[in-house]
Parts: structure tokens; sequence; C-alpha cells
């Protein structure tokens, strides 16, 4: 079936899977890219300039973060090596970089100004997400709230991250998931949660 003449293919089977909310739909940052905001590799660029670092100094980190790099594109490790190498174990150093990480984190992923934002990329995916019973099923990868901003109904989107997610194939299971954590939006009403920025992080998550 094709919901546009020049678009995709969808197999009934898949839509018909929908329907029952048999289907997650998966985001990462591309879809906030629409509003101005970085994908993973800006983020971490962004995260240097603000540390006051420079990885092309570092071979483990320039490894990552230069397109012919043995470890091209593996991001959260790039970090790990820069909290390795910036705190060498201290765990009070840990805990201050772990701070500055996250504070340059939430500058950079700051929602644009009301009025001239446009979520329709957001609200979109949000509506294809929806089951016959009207239950929103949507993981990101993303930190931000954009997708809680653009709820298109009444209310607040039932918004959950980290351990608080709840689990897969069970009559809870809907909402927007943020399989990384999220940050907090004063606006909205909702918490920070732990964030998963590291290759370590992501081994304990």
């Amino acid at each position: 079936m094709k919901l546009l003449a020049d678009g995709p293919d969808i197999p009934m089977e898949l839509l018909t899977a929908q329907e029952k909310g048999e289907v997650l739909f998966i985001c990462g940052a591309g879809v906030s890219k629409t509003v101005g905001l970085p994908l993973f590799r800006g983020l971490v660029i962004k995260i240097y300039k603000a540390l006051g670092e420079n990885w092309e100094l570092h071979p483990a980190e320039k490894a990552v973060m230069e397109p012919n790099g043995r470890l091209y594109g593996q991001y959260d490790r790039v970090l790990r090596f820069l909290e390795r190498r910036l705190t060498a174990g201290n765990s009070v150093q840990a805990n201050r970089l772990r701070k500055r990480l996250r504070d340059a984190v939430r500058a950079e992923l700051q929602p644009p100004k009301e009025g001239g934002t446009h979520l329709s990329a957001h609200t979109a995916l949000l509506e294809l997400s929806r089951d016959a019973e009207n239950n929103i099923r949507l993981v990101t990868t993303n930190f931000d709230t954009l997708f809680e901003r653009a709820w298109p109904r009444e209310g607040r989107a039932p918004s959950y991250a980290g351990p608080a997610m709840p689990q897969p194939k069970t009559s809870g299971c809907a909402g927007v998931l943020h399989l990384h954590g999220r940050l907090a939006d004063e606006t909205l009403g909702l918490p920070e949660t732990d964030l998963v920025l590291t290759s370590a992080e992501f081994g304990e998550a």
C-alpha cells in the first residue's frame, strides 16, 4: 500500500500490526535536526568546545572523530575516552566532569523559542505511531522533549525515560519512551532523568 503516489510500498501486514499496537516507532536525532538541534556528532563537537578540549591531539579520540579513523562514528566511545583522559580514575574529578558534560548537553539541546518552531515532523510521527485505540508507541534516542511539545492532543504526553520506561508488550507500554534519558522541561513539568552519553554508561544502562 502506498500512502503517497511516489512513496514507499508499505506491507499491509505492517499496517495491520500498527493498528493493533504491535509496532514501535524508533526515532533518532534526525527528526530534531529539522528544528536546528544537532545530531550526535554535532553534539559531541559542541561538548568538546564547551570543555575547551581538542580531540585532534589525542589518537584514540581522533580515531572516532576523523572520517578515516578506525573507530569513526562511535561517539559514545569518544566521550568515554575524553572522560578517562580528564579524570584518570579520580572519582571527584569524574563527578565534576559528568556534571560539565551534562551542562553542555543541556545548553545545546534547549528547545527552540516558541513561535518560530515548527514541529510538524514530530507531530506527524506521533500521529503515525497511533494505534486503533489512540495509543502512541514511540521510542526515541533523543534527550530533548520536542515530541512531548508536539503532542497533538489535550493534556500532557505520556513520557518515560530510562528505568521508568514500561516493559514492551504490556498494556502500559505507550507514550514517548526516551531510551537514553530525558532532559528536564519546566514548561511541561517534566523532570530530568539520568542521561546515557558514554560507552560506559551505555553498558550500565
